[in-house]
């Protein structure tokens, strides 16, 4: 009976804190940045080179740039952790009360230019980054002056943008609104046209491309990503009212 009830104060605990966090963005007291891990356990997303499963770069980088923010005195939210499984539009819905949402994922190619290499399905066609916004969006034009910010830092510190997702094939032929800065629209990416706040959805690195699977999990690449977001909140706070 002891340890049914050390039990349950646990769950009501959480649960008490959980209403608490809703009610504080119901009131405006949420972080202004919200990061999305993209993808879950249950939902792996793409596969790397190696083998490893998508959402365990999106988790290691949201988990960085988190820890980032903390060491410059900056707060964030994050919509999931560790293997809690939430439907793309519960993902946008827990944007309410923020000023920017981000969504992290790394990316892959379509079917046709994967090949083996090592026994695993990789492919050299594309490397780089990419940034998606959604017409559908509420906060549309605030989400692409958001994303030619993250776009000009990333490209500063040495990124490159890919601009395979504009490729005239199918699964692809993505209006590509800015070419330097790898900025497309995707008007029917679910967590983005949901989002009830301005939305980015960056792709990293392409995690089928070796070398690009190599740079993703080096903690420089992470980093240095960190710093572009972080830069790019500071932007946010001093331009949103």
């Amino acid at each position: 009976m002891g340890l049914f009830r050390r039990k349950l104060a646990l769950v009501t605990s959480l649960l008490f804190f959980c209403l608490l966090h809703v009610a504080f963005c119901e009131f405006g007291f949420c972080s202004d940045l919200i990061l999305d891990p993209g993808h879950s356990p249950g939902k792996p997303g793409a596969t790397s080179c190696s083998g490893l499963p998508e959402y365990q770069f999106n988790d290691q980088l949201v988990s960085t740039i988190e820890r980032f923010l903390a060491e410059r005195g900056l707060a964030c939210d994050v919509t999931r952790r560790g293997r809690e499984e939430l439907s793309l539009k519960e993902r946008g819905a827990k944007a309410r009360g923020h000023k920017l949402f981000l969504s992290v994922h790394h990316d892959s190619v379509q079917p046709v230019y994967l090949e083996r290499m090592h026994g695993q399905l990789c492919s050299r066609k594309a490397h780089g980054y990419s940034l998606f916004v959604s017409q559908k969006n509420a906060f549309f034009e605030t989400s692409l002056l958001y994303a030619r910010v993250l776009g000009e830092l990333l490209v500063a510190m040495g990124f490159q943008p890919s601009t395979h997702h504009g490729e005239a094939i199918k699964g692809e032929n993505r209006p590509l609104l800015d070419p330097r800065l790898g900025i497309y629209q995707f008007d029917d990416l679910v967590v983005l046209k949901t989002s009830e706040a301005p939305a980015i959805l960056l792709e990293a690195a392409v995690i089928v491309h070796p070398d690009d699977e190599r740079l993703a999990q080096h903690p420089a690449f992470q980093r240095a990503i960190a710093e572009a977001v972080v830069q790019t909140l500071r932007f946010v706070q001093n331009t949103s009212p």
